[in-house]
This record gives C-alpha cells, structure tokens and sequence, in this order.
C-alpha cells in the first residue's frame, strides 16, 4: 500500500485520491494524517499542510468522497453539492479508508511511525475514535461536528488531545461542547478551547467564515503536537 503518486489504493481496490507533503530534507519525522470537512481536500487545506511540512512532519490528506460521483474537492460556493454527496456515503467503508491509510503513513519511509490525526468538521469523530482504538499518538480536531456521538469512548483515549471550537458555531452549540468538554475530562492529556466571536468553519482560510485567531492557535498547538513526536 504505497503513498506514491496522488492515489492510493483501498483494500477492496478503489483508487482514493491524496494529498502528501514531506519536508525538503532527507530524515524521518511525525506523520499527520487528515480527515478533511465535507469539502474535501481544499486548496487551502493543501496549503496548510504544506506549511506543516515544512514545520517538519509527513502529512497526508485524503478525499472521503472518492467513491462518489462527484469527488474531489469543493469551493465555499458548493455547500449543496459538499451535503448532496454526503448522502451516498458508506461511512462503515470510510472508516476503514481512514484506518488503512493510517496504516501506510506510519510505513511511510519519511515517517518515524508516530502519527497524528487530524479530524476537520466531518473527520472529527472518525479521527477520535481512531484515538480511542489506539492507532494515534495524538489528536487535534478543528470544529469538529457530532462529537457526541463518539466521546463516550473518551476514556480509551490514552494520546494528548486538543479540540478548538467556536463560540458561534451552529453545527456543534455550547450544549454540545460541553458535553463533550464533561465526557473528554477523563482523558489525561485534553485541552479544549471556545474561541470567542469564531462560527462554524473557523479553518477554511480565505473563506467569510474564516476566523485568523482561532485558526492561529489552532495551528500552534498542532504543530507543538508534532513537535513532541520528533526524533
């Protein structure tokens, strides 16, 4: 299962398309590994995880819709087309996408093995509860939506953890952060931050809902994350 070349092949033989970026210098560094929002890998993510390479980590994205019709990535004026395409998703199937490609960026040549997940709006759960399962050695989530659903296994989760969300996000309200914040405090190494006046999408740089602090810390503990898993 190689991470050459933009695709990679699935176990049941489709062809997902990816997005990797490694530092210029020959070495082995942290993997990151992202589960985008429902837009898929934007140009914007590619962007950042450009600059995390840099930075000095192996980061891989990937687009959960490359079984769909209409796959690849989308543009802040596709929300009908990024939720119609939601609707023929097999999740089951998606998660085991995820798995695997966990999996190839540890044997990934450039990486030293440990990985982080990133889970952006849809690939918050998933991300999570690939930490809780142990195939993670840290965990970031950007306004990560149905967080619910899935922190009941907070107290598997045995890597650092932080979550940012903001205060005005429609799709995850202060009820939901704070269940999630109650149901995370088992976990030893969890960090959650509310950032005020930010919405729904805070990451999508460049886009209206765009939030510059938020996004800013964001990155900084991500890359402190990776930092900390560094030969």
């Amino acid at each position: 299962m190689s991470l050459l070349g933009k695709t990679f092949e699935a176990s049941d033989g489709a062809a997902i398309g990816i997005h990797r970026a490694a530092p210029d210098h020959p070495g082995t560094y942290p993997g990151l590994i992202i589960f985008p929002s429902i837009f898929g890998v934007t140009e914007e993510l590619a962007a950042h995880a450009g600059q995390l390479a840099r930075a000095g980590a192996v980061v891989l994205s990937f687009d959960p819709f490359a079984r769909a019709e209409d796959s690849g990535g989308l543009g802040e004026a596709d929300v009908e087309r990024a939720f119609a395409r939601m609707q023929s998703v097999d999740f089951a199937r998606l998660s085991q996408d995820f798995r695997e490609l966990i999996g190839a960026l540890k044997a990934d040549p450039a990486c030293n093995g440990r990985v982080v997940g990133l889970g952006i709006c849809l690939g918050g759960p998933f991300a999570f509860n690939a930490a809780a399962d142990g195939e993670l050695d840290g965990l970031a989530t950007w306004h990560g939506s149905r967080m619910g659903n899935v922190v009941g296994r907070a107290s598997e989760v045995k890597c650092p953890v932080v979550m940012d969300y903001g205060d005005q996000d429609e799709v995850a309200p202060v009820e939901e952060i704070e269940k999630v914040e109650n149901a995370c405090s088992v976990i030893s190494d969890f960090t959650i931050r509310v950032h005020p006046g930010a919405g729904h999408g805070f990451s999508h740089t460049g886009w209206a809902g765009h939030d510059v602090a938020a996004m800013d810390a964001a990155l900084g503990d991500l890359r402190k994350m990776l930092a900390s898993l560094a030969d």
